[in-house]
């Protein structure tokens, strides 16, 4: 395997060498010659698993469009116990009562609803192209701390499981935290949080997380250790 220079390839790159170090292969080395429609990044032949790597890199919460948007789903939802606030504040969606709850999240989750809807199609389509019908389908989110929590993502799951027919090609969904390779940064020091989310209730391939887990281990260094997600945030996983 050659060394990878960490300062020369950002956090989308990150995640695609270590699914291939796990067993995947590019997609695009399997296309049909002059193939020009839509694919997924990595396939996962012997795993019969396909996954389209997402980064998101733009924290929405400080956008002051989003911000407003937000500040009106509290208003309106004072009466089901959602703050009152004057100026300026943190909330964490955790702590909102769950009909306001998930409207904040539909709010900042905006741009996360649309590249999972486009992972979906591209997954579908390499599903096609590939001849694995019943390849399983993962959106793998990656992104520095302060971008998208762990609950936030729990919340807006739970909201594409309401609107299925949007999602039909997806099984799965994982969130990875890391400060590692944002914003040319390189192989910085910071903990990494990573988590799976079921979409569709089928089971992830046996044996597929303890590979990429042991492939991220190989190329950052962090040694892995399993936790309960109501555990992550006393480690400072960003909720």
């Amino acid at each position: 395997m050659n060394p990878i220079d960490f300062r020369r390839i950002d956090q989308h790159q990150l995640v695609e060498a270590v699914f291939c170090l796990s067993g995947g292969q590019p997609v695009d080395e399997r296309l049909p010659e002059r193939y020009q429609g839509k694919k997924a990044d990595i396939v996962f032949a012997e795993a019969n698993l396909i996954a389209e790597v997402k980064s998101l890199t733009s924290d929405r919460s400080i956008d002051g469009s989003v911000r407003e948007k937000v500040g009106a789903v509290l208003a309106k939802g004072a009466a089901y116990g959602a703050p009152i606030i004057f100026g300026t504040g943190s909330i964490n969606v955790n702590d909102l009562p769950t009909t306001v709850g998930e409207r904040v999240v539909r709010v900042l989750g905006a741009r996360a609803r649309k590249v999972v809807i486009a992972a979906g199609r591209q997954i579908e389509q390499t599903r096609s192209i590939l001849s694995m019908p019943e390849a399983y389908g993962l959106v793998a989110f990656i992104s520095p701390a302060h971008v998208l929590g762990q609950q936030t993502l729990r919340w807006l799951i739970h909201d594409l499981l309401k609107k299925r027919g949007d999602f039909a090609g997806l099984d799965g969904a994982m969130l990875i935290q890391t400060p590692i390779c944002f914003d040319g940064g390189g192989l910085v020091p910071g903990d990494t949080f990573s988590s799976l989310w079921s979409i569709s209730g089928r089971p992830f391939p046996e044996g597929l997380g303890e590979m990429i887990g042991d492939a991220w281990v190989a190329l950052t260094g962090q040694f892995s250790r399993p936790e309960d997600y109501e555990d992550f945030a006393s480690h400072g996983m960003t909720e």
